[in-house]
C-alpha cells in the first residue's frame, strides 16, 4: 500500500513539473485567457442571458396552459352551490379543478418584433463577446512581446557585464605588471559594477513583464512560467504596404462594427413592438372545470304505506294517499367531478382607450433608444476609422524609428570597435572607453525597443484585416 502512495505522489511530482517547466507559445497563452479570463466569463453569461430572452419570446407564439386546484372546508353557515339553500352547523368540503388556455392570435405584432428584436440582441452580444476576447488578445500580445523584450535586455546587459569582467582581468595583470595606472582600473571596475546595476535592474524588468503576463492569465498558481521565444521576422517595409482607407474597408467585419448594426435594427423592432401597445388584441381562450361539494347528494322517494289525506269521497269513505319517505345519500367524488364538468371557450378582443400614457412614453422611449443606437453605429465607425488611421500611422512611425536605430546601431558598433583598439593599446582613457560601451549598450536597446514596438504594431494591423493574431 505504501508502494502505491509512493508510486502515485512520483507521478503527480512529474506532472506538475512538467506542466511547470511548460514553454508557452502566444496561441497558448490567448487560448488560456479566453477560457479563464473573468471579464470574459462575465460577457459570456450577458449571452446566456440574450439567449434566454430569446427563446421566451419564441414561446410567446405558443399557447399558454394553466391548471388549478382548491380543496377547502366551510364551517358553520353556507350556501349549498346546487340547491342555493342555506346549511348552518355544517363542516362542508368542497373542490374546484380549472384548466384554462389562451392562445393570442393578434396583438400588433408585438409578438413578432420583439422575436426579431431578440434574435438580433442575442447576435449582437456573441459579437461583442468576441470583441472583448479580441481585446484581450491584443493586451496579451502586447505584454508577450514585453516579455521578449525585456528578455533580450537581460541578455545583452549579460554580454556587456562579460566584455567588462574580461577587461577587468586583463587591466588587473597590466597593472600588477606596472603597464597601467591604477586609475584606469578603478574606471574599467567602475563601469563593471554598474554593468552589474545594468543586468539586476534588466532582471527586475523582465521580472516585473512576467508578472504582468501572469497576471492576465491567471497564473498564481503556476511556478517557472516562462514563454517560448519566437523566430521574429526582421521587419519590412512589406508588412505596412497597404494604405488606411483599404484597411478601415477590411476591417467592417470587425465585431464591434457588426454589434452595432445589429443593437440598431433591434432598436427598429423594439420601436415597432412599442406603436403595437396601441392596437387591439385578439386572443382565443378555453376553460374546463368541475368540482365537488360534501352537500350534493342523491335524493330518493319509497312509499312506505297509505295514509289519509283528509278527503272523503261520495259515499263517506276516506281518500288514501301514498305515504312517501325521502332518503339522500352523497354523491360519490368521482361522479361529482363527471356530473360538474364543464367547458368553456371564445374570443376576447382588447380595445386600448386610455392608459395614462404607458403607451405614449413607452413609443417615445423607443424612438430615443432608436436614436441612440444609431449615434453608437456612428460612434463605432468613426472610432475604428480613428483607431485605423492611428495605427497606420503608428506602424509606419515604428518602421521609421527601427530603420534610423538599426543606423545609429552600426555606426555605434563601428565606433566601438575602433574605441576598443585604441583603448588596448593605451591611446582612449577608461573613462571615453566606458563613454562609449554605455552608447553602444544604448543604441542595442533602442533598436530592440523599436523591433519589438514595429512588431507589435504590425500585429494590430493584421488584426483590422482579420488575421490571427499570433507570432
Amino acid at each position: 500500500m505504501k508502494l502505491k502512495y509512493i508510486l502515485f505522489a512520483v507521478l503527480f511530482s512529474f506532472i506538475n513539473c512538467a506542466f511547470a517547466q511548460k514553454s508557452w507559445t502566444l496561441k497558448d497563452c490567448i487560448e488560456h485567457a479566453q477560457q479563464n479570463n473573468l471579464q470574459i466569463k462575465q460577457s459570456s453569461l450577458q449571452v446566456e442571458q440574450a439567449n434566454i430572452n430569446y427563446l421566451q419570446s419564441k414561446g410567446a407564439f405558443l399557447p399558454s396552459l394553466n391548471g388549478q386546484a382548491t380543496h377547502s372546508y366551510n364551517v358553520g353557515r353556507t350556501i349549498d352551490r346546487f340547491t342555493n339553500t342555506f346549511v348552518s352547523n355544517q363542516t362542508v368540503q368542497s373542490d374546484n379543478f380549472n384548466l384554462s388556455a389562451q392562445l393570442n392570435l393578434f396583438n400588433g405584432m408585438q409578438n413578432v418584433n420583439n422575436y426579431k428584436q431578440n434574435e438580433l440582441n442575442t447576435m449582437a452580444s456573441k459579437l461583442e463577446l468576441d470583441k472583448m476576447r479580441n481585446d484581450i488578445a491584443l493586451s496579451i500580445a502586447n505584454l508577450y512581446l514585453q516579455v521578449l523584450f525585456a528578455d533580450e535586455l537581460v541578455s545583452n546587459a549579460t554580454n556587456q557585464l562579460q566584455v567588462s569582467q574580461q577587461q577587468v582581468q586583463r587591466n588587473t595583470k597590466l597593472y600588477e605588471a606596472g603597464a597601467l595606472p591604477k586609475e584606469t582600473l578603478l574606471n574599467v571596475e567602475a563601469q563593471l559594477a554598474s554593468e552589474e546595476v545594468n543586468k539586476i535592474n534588466a532582471q527586475n524588468q523582465l521580472d516585473l513583464a512576467y508578472l504582468s503576463l501572469q497576471q492576465v492569465l491567471d497564473l498564481d498558481t503556476i511556478q517557472d512560467f516562462k514563454i517560448q521565444k519566437p523566430n521574429l521576422a526582421t521587419p519590412s517595409e512589406s508588412t505596412i504596404a497597404i494604405n488606411a482607407y483599404d484597411l478601415y474597408n477590411s476591417a467592417q467585419g470587425l465585431p464591434q462594427i457588426k454589434s452595432a448594426e445589429l443593437r440598431y435594427k433591434s432598436s427598429s423592432y423594439s420601436l415597432s413592438s412599442a406603436k403595437g401597445g396601441i392596437s387591439p388584441s385578439l386572443s382565443f381562450f378555453a376553460t374546463m372545470g368541475t368540482g365537488y361539494s360534501g352537500l350534493q347528494k342523491n335524493y330518493t322517494n319509497s312509499v312506505v304505506g297509505y295514509k289519509s289525506s283528509g278527503l272523503v269521497t261520495a259515499d263517506g269513505s276516506d281518500v288514501l294517499q301514498p305515504d312517501i319517505v325521502t332518503t339522500s345519500s352523497l354523491i360519490p367524488f368521482g361522479q361529482q367531478l363527471d356530473q360538474n364538468l364543464n367547458q368553456t371557450f371564445g374570443l376576447s378582443l382588447s380595445v386600448p382607450i386610455f392608459n395614462g400614457f404607458a403607451n405614449k412614453a413607452q413609443i417615445s422611449r423607443a424612438k430615443i433608444s432608436q436614436q441612440s443606437a444609431q449615434i453608437s453605429l456612428q460612434n463605432a465607425r468613426l472610432q475604428l476609422r480613428k483607431e485605423i488611421r492611428q495605427a497606420h500611422a503608428d506602424a509606419i512611425a515604428a518602421y521609421r524609428k527601427y530603420g534610423a536605430n538599426e543606423k545609429a546601431l552600426a555606426a555605434m558598433q563601428e565606433t566601438f570597435k575602433y574605441t576598443q583598439q585604441r583603448f588596448d593599446i593605451g591611446l582612449v582613457n577608461a573613462v571615453d572607453y566606458n563613454t562609449t560601451k554605455q552608447r553602444l549598450a544604448l543604441a542595442e536597446s533602442n533598436l530592440l525597443q523599436a523591433k519589438y514596438e514595429f512588431v507589435f504594431r504590425v500585429k494590430v494591423l493584421e488584426f483590422y484585416q482579420g488575421k490571427p493574431i499570433d507570432l
